[in-house]
């Protein structure tokens, strides 16, 4: 059975992607975002780690983050709650590598 792939959007620049197009889209975003700054180093956004998210149960769930490289685990964990699992008990699950 094929699973369909729900878009998401770049919250950069509004464009409507599938999860594998925004995987590739989101670096070469950031990049532009990073020269519409003006070239001061000071207003780029931190160096980051591209996260990709999706739903254990329902991967029509799904996200890409940027997160920062000095971020913890428990920030990210805080951050998923705010925006997305809405605190309902649910519960992060890391796999890393």
């Amino acid at each position: 059975m094929k699973t369909t792939r729900q878009s998401g959007t770049c919250a950069l620049c509004n464009v409507e992607l599938d999860p594998t197009a925004m995987a590739d889209h989101l670096p070469e975003c950031l990049e532009s975002y990073r020269h519409e700054c003006g070239g001061h180093e000071e207003d780029y956004p931190p160096k980051a780690y591209q996260v990709a998210l999706q739903a254990d149960r329902a991967p029509l769930y799904w996200m890409h983050v940027l997160v920062r490289d000095d971020a913890t685990l428990g920030q990210l964990d805080s951050f998923l709650r705010d925006v997305w699992l809405e605190g309902r008990g649910a519960h992060s699950r890391f796999v890393i590598g």
